[in-house]
């Protein structure tokens, strides 16, 4: 088990390089915590993830579940110090921004960290999926969240819901198996 020291620093760097953007830090993650620390299961990780996309407040508050899976209570409260001081920190750095982001070079840098933060998301999707579209019913509950919340435009929330409730019940169904 790495130590809460290790967890936090990990917790602030991947806020840092990714300016508390908390779908972009998700790959980041996967990859230092699942795969390289073995800390939480990618399961664990996912279901931290959803908890977090689906309960009022900023997106990457799930990064709180994941203090609390790894280190209890005292990792949740530290993991979400951790991961909202740099935003107030860097709050005095707005007005310096506004000056610099009309500089054509800072535009481009902005740009190119967009298309990486996209790049990451991406590949998180795909290494995820991989790991869980393995059979018909994830498949099905796949489609319908998107076609919920994209086609049928039906609120996050409630497509999360209704795609999960369509899982279970497809699960106890014998003929998807």
């Amino acid at each position: 088990m790495t130590s809460l020291i290790n967890f936090l620093w990990i917790i602030f760097y991947t806020n840092v390089i990714t300016f508390g953007n908390g779908p972009v830090m998700l790959p980041l993650f996967a990859q230092s915590l699942v795969q390289n620390m073995h800390m939480i299961s990618q399961e664990q990780l996912l279901y931290a993830y959803s908890i977090g996309r689906v309960t009022p407040g900023q997106v990457n508050l799930y990064i709180a579940a994941i203090g609390y899976l790894t280190h209890g209570y005292k990792g949740a409260f530290l993991s979400t110090l951790v991961l909202v001081i740099p935003g107030y920190l860097i709050l005095p750095m707005v007005h310096i921004h506004n000056k610099l982001k009309e500089i054509t070079l800072v535009e481009h840098l902005i740009k190119g960290i967009t298309v990486v933060s996209i790049g990451l998301m991406i590949e998180a999707t795909v290494t995820i999926g991989q790991g869980v579209l393995t059979s018909v019913v994830p498949w099905i509950v796949f489609a319908t969240v998107i076609i919920l919340a994209k086609v049928v435009k039906v609120n996050g929330f409630l497509s999360f819901v209704l795609a999960s409730a369509l899982g279970i019940i497809l699960y106890y169904l014998p003929l998807l198996h």
